[in-house]
């Protein structure tokens, strides 16, 4: 999950161990098995909202070219690495993720031709 076994503070770890006790294997596995066996590139060009993805380059779960493939098939989307995290960049770089999170809702020019009531049109 982290991008190392020493990358998260041990209370963070022990926390997110607890969470994936409680968690279903049965809905674990079937959730792996549905990402596996769909292919949503074909979708990607449906979003039209300003989309940042954020991905850490050291992510073993999804390796970092598929945000990459991400970014290339959404229109208006930005990509942010994290160079030194893995798939839980928004604890191992925090003030990183929370200012590039602020800094992308706050962007203007990257909003400026957004039109919230075009995501009603997608939620019917």
């Amino acid at each position: 999950f982290a991008a190392s076994e020493t990358a998260l503070p041990k209370s963070i770890s022990d926390w997110l161990a607890r969470i994936q006790l409680q968690s279903s294997q049965y809905a674990m596995e079937q959730g792996l098995c549905m990402i596996r066996d769909s292919d949503l590139r074909p979708d990607l060009e449906k979003i039209t909202i300003p989309t940042a993805i954020f991905h850490g380059k050291l992510d073993k779960l999804c390796p970092f070219e598929l945000a990459e493939q991400l970014h290339k098939g959404i229109a208006n989307s930005k990509l942010i690495m994290f160079e030194n995290s893995g798939h839980a960049l928004f604890l191992e770089e925090r003030p990183k993720f929370n200012n590039e999170l602020i800094k992308f809702i706050k962007d203007k020019s990257f909003t400026k031709d957004f039109k919230p009531t075009a995501i009603k049109e997608h939620v019917a």
